[in-house]
């Protein structure tokens, strides 16, 4: 792995608003720890083996298959260390009685088309 600092480590603390959760790991993976990506554009790994194994992820259709890509994966990220999430934040919604069509969704996504005011 080549890292683009000159030191040993590079120690960059990042909030993010707002990610979402997404059930197929091809929607963020790639966003998140891509060589590619300009996400996060300073201490960005670079990684050969894990775009590899983001690209095959992303282009395999059986979902085994799938799943051992990304378990293989997921192994290789703890071995670089690329991240360490140290929270995943609140979801909170407040709803009055007059909203109508409201779902609270499992990616915490509000979908307003559905939502009126009586």
């Amino acid at each position: 792995m080549q890292r683009e600092s000159t030191s040993d480590w590079l120690l960059s603390i990042r909030s993010t608003s707002w990610f979402g959760y997404r059930p197929d790991p091809a929607q963020y993976l790639a966003t998140l720890w891509d060589t590619k990506s300009t996400y996060y554009p300073a201490g960005k790994q670079k990684d050969a083996q894990s775009d590899q194994l983001i690209e095959s992820g992303e282009a395999e259709s059986d979902s085994t298959k799938r799943y051992q890509i990304y378990r293989q994966l997921a192994d290789r990220l703890n071995e670089v260390a690329s991240s360490c999430f140290f929270q995943d934040g609140a979801d909170f919604k407040g709803i009055a009685p007059n909203v109508q069509g409201f779902v609270s969704l499992p990616d915490s996504i509000v979908r307003y088309k559905s939502i009126s005011l009586t």
